[in-house]
């Protein structure tokens, strides 16, 4: 179960996913590994972004699809005589942190009163500086920018500059001896790029992730075991680990590579 899950996970990371140096080539899974016809040194690929990441992340779209989208998860809203101005300095007053906190509680599960004043004065902060209700996720009552927020930072804050995202799944087992790497231990590294002037694309943070095997403290990174729902239904929980460690690696990439200073 655990290497057809394995070979799955591979798959249809290859399928959402380009060759860095080669993306007009098509990412094959040989021998456990996603593999690229004319790559023989270690593989970086870049994701492909959907168009709701396109849209959730500000990339450039098509006005109809960009309308459509607009449509179902709720129209950008730009504050344009702040939105251009660095985070740090904005400041938001008490009637904005009313209005966000007001707008925000429609659109974000969990957001409301069991917030704190820092949280929501956080959320009126980034709202201010071009930030959307589906940047935010609430965990545990507490708010945090998701994926899509860090991203949506790192093209904000970089502008032509930003290059993208790569990851490289690391299978060189010197590598994974160095690490001390557990059974069924996943390690990725993200790379964040910068583009030039010509257009060229050069290294500006890696950082890396690492999820499942022994030490694993997350059950959905953790090793398949099948279980039984409440209404008797047969399930399986875990087995992600490479999703897992892709978001990690991905999320201390952006954070290092564009920091913000927020959860």
């Amino acid at each position: 179960m655990q290497r057809t899950r394995d070979i799955k996970a591979l798959q249809a990371t290859a399928a959402r996913s380009r060759c860095f140096a080669h993306p007009g080539l098509a990412l094959l899974v040989l021998d456990g590994k996603i593999t690229c016809k004319k790559c023989n040194a270690s593989l970086k690929i870049e994701p492909i972004p959907s168009e709701t990441q396109k849209y959730m992340t500000g990339q450039t779209q098509s006005a109809a699809i960009h309308s459509k989208m607009a449509q179902k998860y709720g129209a950008w809203n730009m504050t344009t005589e702040k939105q251009v101005t660095d985070v740090a300095l904005i400041e938001p007053n008490a009637a904005d942190i009313d209005r966000v906190g007001e707008k925000f509680a429609k659109q974000i599960e969990g957001f409301g009163s069991q917030l704190s004043l820092k949280d929501v004065t956080m959320a009126a902060q980034l709202s201010m500086a071009g930030f959307q209700h589906f940047h935010f996720n609430v965990i545990q009552g507490g708010l945090y920018l998701n994926m899509r927020g860090r991203e949506f930072n790192a093209q904000r804050a970089m502008g032509a500059r930003f290059g993208g995202v790569t990851i490289e799944i690391i299978t060189d087992d010197a590598i994974k001896a160095a690490a001390q790497m557990g059974d069924g231990e996943v390690m990725v590294k993200a790379t964040l790029w910068e583009r030039g002037g010509d257009g060229t694309r050069f290294v500006r943070m890696e950082d890396f992730g690492r999820a499942g095997g022994p030490r694993e403290d997350n059950p959905l990174a953790g090793t398949p075991v099948r279980k039984t729902s409440r209404a008797g239904k047969s399930y399986v929980e875990g087995g992600h680990a490479l999703e897992m460690a892709t978001a990690r690696a991905k999320c201390r990439v952006l954070i290092a590579g564009a920091p913000l200073g927020v959860p």
